[in-house]
Formats: structure tokens, C-alpha cells, sequence
């Protein structure tokens, strides 16, 4: 099943694509083919209709493709979150950029208080790629839940130097400010780090669910370097 899976990988092959998006990662270690990923969606559910069994059976961390395949397959599965928890444990390893953290977070679509717990474990987590994975489970599934006040007490009191775990909790704060505005700007003053406390202003005067005056407000709001 594997061998056929890559070799059709390899005639959907786009080359342009494949040094575009290898531009856009550069903490990407995995030999990348160069497939767009609603292709990789459609192959993904295909296999869960037919034999998601045997491909997670024969699955190899070989290319990126076939890696983001998985987790789409994971995500795909009609089982709920209890059931999938050990799949996702044995997966999370294997993210080691934001592509295929992000792409595997949006796949999951759960809103269980299961799914919430093990997002706080996995912000505790060594491994850079795990946290962000809990953080940004959180920014789409959790912001706008009853859990909100331990939800920003976590995002500020994360001490974490890498920048994809930085931005990921600049891009969560600016969700927030969004839903939240005073609760999140009041737990924001917690935030010991400088550049994520103006990255997620920056990111919440992008958003176009802000308007002109809140933005001109959060301008003013700016640490200064």
C-alpha cells in the first residue's frame, strides 16, 4: 500500500511548488516530493474509507508528504479522542516544523475536555514542536470555551525561547484579543518576553475583526525595545 501511495506522490510532483514551500520552512528536515496539500487531504481520506489500518502499519517517516499524510489520516479517523490518544502520542514526534504541526491541529476538530487536558500536558513538553501543537489546539478549538482564564495564565507563564513556540503564542493572545480583549490584555502584562508581548499586538492589529479604534489603542500599548 505504501509503495503504491509514493509512487503516485511522486507523478503529482511539483517541482515550483516544492522549492516555494521548502522557502517557507526552514526548520523542515524531511526529503520533500512537492504535493499540494489538498491532495494530500484527498489521499488521506481515501484511506480511511479503504484501509487506514495497513497504512498506518506500513507508514515510514521518510518523506514529508507521507508524514502529513498520517496525521491527516489520524485527524480523518471517526473515533473520538480517547480513542486516537495513543496515535497522536506516537505522532507528535515525528512533527518537527509548523506546517505539519498546524496541518495536523486543523485536522483534529475535537472540542473534549479530554482534548484539553492533554493540550496542557503538551505545553509542558521538551520538545518545542509539542508545544506549539498544544497551543495552537487550543487558539482553534478552546478560546472560546469556559476554560479561558487557565487558558491565558498558560500562554504567559510559557517560558519558551524557540520562535515557532513564541509566535504560536503571539498568534493565540491576538485570537484572544479578539474574543477577550480586556481579560487578555490585563493577563498579558504577566508576559515577561518583550518581542512576544509586541508580536501579539502586531498580530491583533492585523486582524480584521479589530477595529480602527481598538487597534489605534493597542499602538499605544507597545513595549519599547
Amino acid at each position: 500500500m505504501r509503495n503504491q501511495i509514493i509512487t503516485y506522490l511522486k507523478k503529482c510532483q511539483d517541482k515550483e511548488f516544492r522549492e516555494f514551500s521548502l522557502k517557507l520552512l526552514p526548520d523542515n528536515n524531511y526529503p520533500m516530493i512537492g504535493v499540494r496539500i489538498p491532495e494530500l487531504r484527498k489521499i488521506a481520506k481515501k484511506i480511511v474509507k479503504e484501509d487506514y489500518h495497513t497504512f498506518l502499519i506500513e507508514v515510514k517517516d521518510e518523506y514529508f508528504e507521507e508524514i502529513m499524510i498520517e496525521g491527516f489520516v489520524i485527524g480523518y479517523l471517526p473515533q473520538p479522542f480517547d480513542s486516537k490518544i495513543k496515535l497522536i502520542q506516537d505522532y507528535l514526534p515525528k512533527v518537527s516544523n509548523w506546517s505539519l504541526c498546524d496541518s495536523f491541529v486543523i485536522t483534529i476538530k475535537d472540542h473534549s475536555k479530554n482534548y484539553y487536558i492533554f493540550c496542557k500536558k503538551c505545553m509542558k513538553s521538551k520538545n518545542p514542536y509539542t508545544v506549539r501543537f498544544g497551543i495552537v489546539s487550543i487558539l482553534f478549538y478552546f478560546l472560546q470555551s469556559e476554560h479561558i482564564d487557565e487558558i491565558l495564565t498558560l500562554l504567559t507563564s510559557t517560558n519558551h525561547d524557540h520562535y515557532y513556540v513564541k509566535m504560536a503564542i503571539a498568534w493565540c493572545l491576538a485570537e484572544s484579543l479578539v474574543y477577550h480583549p480586556n481579560k487578555t490584555l490585563e493577563e498579558m502584562q504577566h508576559l515577561e518576553d518583550d518581542w512576544t508581548y509586541n508580536k501579539s499586538i502586531q498580530k491583533a492589529r492585523e486582524s480584521l475583526r479589530i477595529n480602527k479604534k481598538e487597534k489605534e489603542h493597542l499602538n499605544t500599548l507597545k513595549r519599547s525595545k
